[in-house]
């Protein structure tokens, strides 16, 4: 198990949206989330929680150019993400 935050930066969001999407993560992919306030105050932030976080990560991993890979908190010989 990951021990990487997954954190969508939904700030711009409505709580309304916040809230259908960690819905639709939910009943949808059975993708657990929380919600924060974000820092500045402007708004939420959705977190995938650790227990879905590999699980989230095997599911995005295909749509997910090499670059950024690392956003999914894994790197070197570890990444499964790699060729």
């Amino acid at each position: 198990m990951t021990k990487v935050s997954i954190m969508f930066c939904t700030d711009g969001f409505s709580l309304s949206d916040v809230d259908l999407l960690m819905h639709i993560l939910l009943n949808k992919f059975k993708v657990s989330t929380s919600k924060r306030k974000s820092p500045s105050g402007s708004g939420y932030r959705i977190y995938v929680k650790t227990i879905s976080a590999d699980y989230f990560a095997d599911i995005v991993r295909s749509y997910i150019i090499p670059h950024f890979i690392y956003k999914l908190g894994r790197s070197g010989s570890n990444n499964p993400f790699g060729k």
